[in-house]
């Protein structure tokens, strides 16, 4: 029986050993499960900041991205009111251009009745020609008519002379017989003009009576029995281009009062719209140059509609005296901010841009590509253009390449819009990162604090241990983001809470390929 009873000492004494061989390897297991979960804990910790981190960040961009909904609504708002006032003025300006069309209408009538005016005066300066022709013929004539009736008048005077020397001769011879013939005619048969003196003539009167008579009948010239008919005929044509005379000079100021108020009116608008294409220019070149001078001018000139436009071009750090000084990427720059001040007053719906970009330098093709995003709301462009930076903004890209010799193919691209940000894009993508390490951690932790259970002894021998410690174990820390529950579902549900709005955020507010795509992995690291 002692030997029985030593051979049981012995042999508890060596389950002892055996147990207390337990009992060291399960402590030694435990301060290496503590100091795996301290390790754990700390990490945790610190993905919980860099979470609390990104989740402001989130926080931020949504109040960013709300804030610039607001400001989106506001201005589209204003927009439609802008529309609004733009169709009035549009409306307004089209039927000013009608009015103008119709005061050109009545330019061009009247001009036509200013030329046949012109016309007829003409007739009529060739129709005074003929007569003017006329009267040098008949001038011509009454000349050879004169110097024959001056002979006729001086051989007249040689006959008077010979008749009085006759009558002398014959009065002295036969004074009794030439007083008796004389007697002998009848004073009543004598015109009124002759009168007796006597028992003679009044010869002096006589004479006078017939040269009267010769100058009138001068004056008179060659009898035209059609002259009264003529008359009559030109007295009516004569009043007829009279009215149209009328008429015309009516016109004429009519249609000056039109010019002059459709000049006042176009010198209005050209002044206003100028204006605004000055201010235009001004605002779009310090913004695709960042800074600089730029200014349109007016030469001086009587009427501004037809004064030389100066265009002034200023980049920041340079000083120039002509436009030529200047680069070719900033000539470029300059007829893209005067184009696009255009239609900043005046959107064209469609626009035409041949290699406009050729000459730019890469972060003035950002510039330009950027302008050209912005002004795509309200015209369609079409750029030629070799520079990749310029096809990677384009919505549809259409590429003309020559498989074979002379036969020309057309491919053609479909690039999806991506509202968001790079750095939305970028968050998202990190926070889905972080969301699936802390994840991987938890579950790390929570299969290496479940190891396979010893033994029935060696668990017994465990419940034994420091109560305190093990409380320790179990308590947690007094900062909240450094508390590391393992309870895997409740690890899950609390972490995978958090970041879920603010992804559906960002994917609600559009973030693009890139965000969709991280929203997916979190949502694979959930499951």
């Amino acid at each position: 029986r002692v030997d029985a009873a030593g051979r049981d000492r012995e042999g508890s004494t060596s389950r002892v050993d055996e147990l207390r061989a337990g009992v060291l390897a399960a402590e030694r297991e435990r301060d290496d499960l503590r100091s795996q979960v301290g390790e754990q804990r700390l990490r945790h910790s610190r993905l919980q900041g860099e979470l609390r981190e990104l989740q402001a960040a989130v926080r931020h961009r949504e109040e960013a991205i709300a804030e610039m909904t607001a400001t989106e609504a506001r201005l589209r708002e204003e927009m439609t009111l802008f529309r609004g006032e733009l169709q009035e003025m549009e409306q307004e300006v089209t039927g000013r251009r009608e009015r103008v069309g119709d005061g050109m209408e009545e330019r061009e009538r009247r001009r036509r009745l200013v030329h046949a005016a012109a016309e007829a005066i003409s007739g009529l300066h060739e129709e005074t020609n003929v007569w003017v022709d006329r009267v040098k013929e008949i001038e011509e004539v009454r000349g050879d008519v004169r110097e024959k009736l001056h002979a006729a008048e001086t051989e007249l005077a040689t006959m008077d002379v010979r008749r009085s020397n006759l009558v002398e001769r014959v009065e002295e011879q036969h004074k009794g017989s030439f007083r008796e013939l004389v007697r002998s005619v009848d004073p009543e048969n004598l015109p009124p003009e002759l009168e007796m003196d006597g028992d003679m003539f009044q010869d002096a009167q006589a004479r006078a009576l017939l040269e009267d008579a010769r100058r009138k009948l001068d004056g008179l010239g060659a009898v035209n029995h059609l002259a009264v008919e003529e008359y009559e005929q030109k007295h009516e044509r004569l009043t007829f281009l009279e009215k149209q005379l009328a008429d015309v000079t009516k016109a004429r100021d009519d249609l000056t009062s039109t010019i002059k108020k459709i000049n006042i009116t176009a010198r209005k608008l050209f002044q206003e719209t100028f204006e605004e294409v000055r201010r235009n220019y001004t605002a779009v070149f310090l913004t695709l140059f960042e800074g600089g001078r730029a200014d349109l001018l007016l030469e001086v000139a009587d009427d501004p509609l037809e004064a030389n436009v100066r265009i002034v071009a200023q980049p920041r750090g340079k000083k120039v005296d002509h436009i030529r000084l200047l680069s070719g990427g900033e000539r470029c720059l300059t007829a893209l901010s005067l184009l696009f001040a255009v239609y900043l007053v005046k959107p064209s719906p469609f626009c035409l841009l041949d290699e406009a970009d050729a000459p730019l330098d890469d972060a003035n093709v950002d510039r330009f590509v950027k302008m050209l995003r912005e002004f795509s709301r309200n015209t369609q462009f079409l750029v030629v253009t070799h520079n990749k930076l310029t096809m990677e903004t384009a919505n549809h890209l259409y590429g003309v390449t020559m498989m074979e010799e002379g036969v020309s193919n057309l491919v053609s691209v479909s690039f999806q819009d991506v509202a968001a940000s790079r750095d939305d894009a970028e968050l998202g993508s990190a926070i889905a990162r972080r969301r699936r390490e802390i994840d991987d951690h938890v579950t790390e932790a929570a299969v290496t604090a479940a190891p396979p259970a010893p033994d029935h002894e060696a668990r017994f021998a465990m419940a034994d241990l420091d109560d305190a410690e093990d409380a320790q174990l179990d308590e947690p820390d007094d900062d909240p983001g450094a508390a590391f529950d393992l309870d895997e579902d409740d690890a899950h549900d609390d972490e995978a809470a958090e970041p879920a709005e603010p992804l559906r955020a960002l994917a609600a507010a559009g973030g693009g390929e890139d965000v969709e795509t991280a929203a997916a992995a979190d949502d694979g690291a959930e499951v």
